[in-house]
Order: structure tokens, then C-alpha cells, then sequence
């Protein structure tokens, strides 16, 4: 239940109770989810004394997280003893899997004033294994327009109460930051990168009171994943569904590390073993990138700068069968990194070569690819977009599922 009461311009939060001039988020226009869909499956409603207060998302059998509000109270955390969370059911009173919380872990650095990174952690007293977790958005990059859903139990009407037994669902579009941020802030409520607007700014289409902390998912190349937790929204005037006011979301990528230090959840990653048939995290063998030579063809106006330094020029086809690339060392180059390029270090192809057993990940884009050979004129042959994730750090490069 996203709730807070603009009050000389600064936004004050409570949770425990909803007031009739509190701004909230709650599913508008949208549709009844059907009974059959997996789509939703590891949706959580979140319980505070056996009652429906917010959202949540199963992330982990023993994990789930939700609003930093939504646990929030005058003088610190609800106590995890009068919380419990509801699966396996899009009906809010079937009640038939409720597991208790046993811990709640609410951001550091959350904000009540300006209600900055509104997430929270809540570990499950036993494992919710019946349905998978859904995945985080790791390094998802938000485009103006692109699609996204939202479920949760929040009020329906924009006049009145009408919260539903069943879960429903709405479909939403990314807003532009900027656009969306010109509009709150006029009304004194100013936006963080750590949020995105997602709806409509004409108010078509939202989500409110009793949605809080639940999911907002956007598609991957196979199923969904959770991108944001429904956080705030509204206008003074109007809770939800108001026309320039869209929805306001927390972002998850930008907590990943922060939840994988307390839950590993990403431990389940196993970083490429599915994909490579290999395991670990792989330290950054160098920097691939590219440089504007004169007189070289396109294709070998690359470099490749190693750990220690030194950067070498691609020059075509491998000179011996040991080789990867042919090369030659460069110097007083100023390379712009795009890609990391890394070796996995064993036989991945099982064929009695560790050759072209290297991976290209994408420093700013979720790009990977392996390497498969070498073409006539010397370029990289390499293989399909591989279906991982990643998180580059300082001189490891971390796989996920």
C-alpha cells in the first residue's frame, strides 16, 4: 500500500493506514488475470495480522521483495512477527499457502521524504517451492515506450473503494524520465534515478493503493522479468489514473548487488554452466575495441588492450594454429572500451582446443558471444547472441540465468 501525504512540498510516508487525502497507486483499467496463467505465479500478497496490505515477488524459494513503505512504520520496520505472505492463488483470500516472515530488511538508505529507494527484503520462514521465482532485471536499460505489466489487489476506482478478490493486471508503457519528472516536480515532488514512470500520461492506465511493492515485469528473450516495484504516484487532486502523473516504480537493477549480498539469490545464476557447460566467475582477460586506423580495412580496426596494458592491433588471420588472432603491438592509443574479452580458461567445445574458448561481453549492452573461428580475411567468426546475464565489476565479469 504505497501511501504518502504531500505536506509543504515534502512527501511523508505511512503505512499502516490509508488517509482520504493519501496519493496511492491500484490497478486501473485493467483485466482479471485468468485462474490457468503461469504468468504471475510467484506473485506474493503481502499479509500485516493475516490482512492484504501490499504486493510482493517471490525471487528466491526463502526470498521475496517489495516496497521499503510497506514495512515502514512511525518508529522503524513492522515487526516480522505479524507478517506473512500468501502464494499459489490469484484469489487474495484463499490463504491456503500463507507462510510467515521471519526478517525484514528495508534499503539503508530509504528516504520518507522523497520515498528514494523504496525496496525491501522479506525472508520466508520455509521455501515457496511450488512456483519458480521470477528473475531481476540486472542490467535492463528502460526505453521510452517499451511495454511492461503490472498485478497486485489495489483499489480499482479512481472515485470511490473497489479492491478485488482477484489478482488483476494492466498493461503499461515506459514513460519518458524526463517528461514524467517536469510533471511532478511541479507539484514539489522531485523523481530519482533510482525510479522510472511507466502508464500513461494522459492516466488511461495505473496501479494503486494495496498494489504497492508488487511486481512491474517487462518481457526478455524468454518469459519476464522484474524490472521495477511499484512504489508511488498521483497528483493531489487525484490518487490514480491522473492525467500527467503516471506511476512511479523503483528500479531494480539498481539494487541487484545489494539483494545478492543478503539473499544469494543470484547464486542460482551458476553463471554459464547451461549455456557453456562450464561454471564460475571469469576475471577480465582485457578490453576489445575500436580504433579509427588509416588505410586498414574496417574489419581490422580493432584493438586489444590485455590486463597489464599492452595493446595490440587485430592484423588479420591467426598466423599459427596456437594463435586466436593475428596482431601487432600498438602504442599511444587512447582505446574506448566496448567490449570485455575473456578466456574460460577450459575446453568448452571438448574438441582438445582451449583456441577459441573466449567470450565477448558487451560493456554497455547485454551482449555476449563466443568465439568460433577465424574467416578467410582473418575476422572473428563467432557464435549467436548467448542467452546469460552479467555484472562487469572492476576485473571479474559475473554470469547469471
Amino acid at each position: 500500500m504505497k501511501i504518502f501525504q504531500l505536506l509543504s512540498a515534502l512527501l511523508l510516508l505511512s503505512t499502516a493506514l490509508m488517509a482520504d487525502n493519501t496519493i496511492n497507486l491500484r490497478i486501473i483499467n485493467g483485466t482479471k488475470v485468468p485462474q490457468h496463467s503461469s504468468q504471475w505465479e510467484w506473485i506474493l500478497s503481502l499479509r500485516q495480522n493475516g490482512e492484504h496490505i501490499c504486493g510482493a515477488s517471490l525471487i528466491a524459494p526463502q526470498w521475496a521483495v517489495t516496497a521499503a513503505h510497506c514495512i515502514s512504520e512511525d518508529n522503524g520496520v513492522v515487526p516480522a512477527s505479524v507478517l506473512s505472505v500468501m502464494s499459489g492463488s490469484y484469489h487474495v483470500n484463499n490463504g491456503r499457502s500463507v507462510v510467515p516472515v521471519t526478517q525484514v530488511i528495508r534499503y539503508p538508505q530509504y528516504s520518507e521524504v522523497d520515498v528514494d529507494n523504496d525496496i525491501a527484503l522479506l525472508r520466508l520462514a520455509s521455501a515457496v517451492t511450488a512456483v519458480a521465482p521470477i528473475s531481476l532485471a540486472n542490467n535492463a536499460t528502460l526505453q521510452t515506450g517499451d511495454p511492461a505489466f503490472v498485478a497486485g489487489w489495489g483499489n480499482m476506482s479512481t472515485t470511490g473503494v473497489e479492491f478485488p478478490n482477484d489478482l488483476m493486471e494492466v498493461d503499461l508503457k515506459i514513460i519518458d524520465f524526463n517528461e514524467c519528472s517536469r510533471s511532478y516536480g511541479a507539484e514539489g515532488i522531485f523523481l530519482t534515478h533510482n525510479m522510472f514512470c511507466a502508464g500513461y500520461m494522459d492516466g488511461s492506465k495505473d496501479s494503486c493503493q494495496g498494489d504497492s511493492g508488487g511486481p512491474l515485469i517487462t518481457p526478455k528473450s524468454s518469459g519476464y522479468e522484474l524490472t521495477g516495484v511499484v512504489s508511488f504516484g498521483g497528483s493531489e487532486e487525484q490518487m490514480c489514473g491522473a492525467a500527467n502523473f503516471p506511476g512511479i516504480y523503483t528500479k531494480v537493477a539498481n539494487y541487484v548487488s545489494w539483494i545478492e549480498s543478503y539473499t544469494g539469490v543470484l547464486q542460482r545464476e551458476i553463471s554459464l554452466e547451461n549455456t557453456l557447460k562450464t561454471k564460475g566467475s571469469y576475471a577480465v582477460s582485457g578490453t576489445f575495441g575500436w580504433y579509427d586506423f588509416e588505410n586498414v580495412p574496417p574489419a581490422f580496426d580493432w584493438v586489444y588492450q590485455t590486463q597489464s596494458g599492452r595493446i595490440f592491433q587485430l592484423q588479420g588471420k591467426a598466423p599459427s594454429e596456437h594463435d586466436v588472432f593475428g596482431w601487432k603491438e600498438v602504442y599511444g592509443i587512447a582505446l574506448q572500451p566496448q567490449w570485455k574479452m575473456i578466456s574460460l580458461g577450459s575446453d568448452i567445445d571438448g574438441d582438445g582446443t582451449t583456441k577459441f574458448d573466449w567470450v565477448l561481453v558487451g560493456v554497455n549492452t547485454d551482449a555476449v558471444y563466443k568465439l568460433s573461428g577465424v574467416r578467410e580475411n582473418g575476422t572473428f567468426q563467432y557464435s549467436d547472441k548467448l542467452n546469460v546475464r552479467y555484472i562487469i565489476e572492476e576485473s571479474v565479469i559475473r554470469f547469471y540465468e
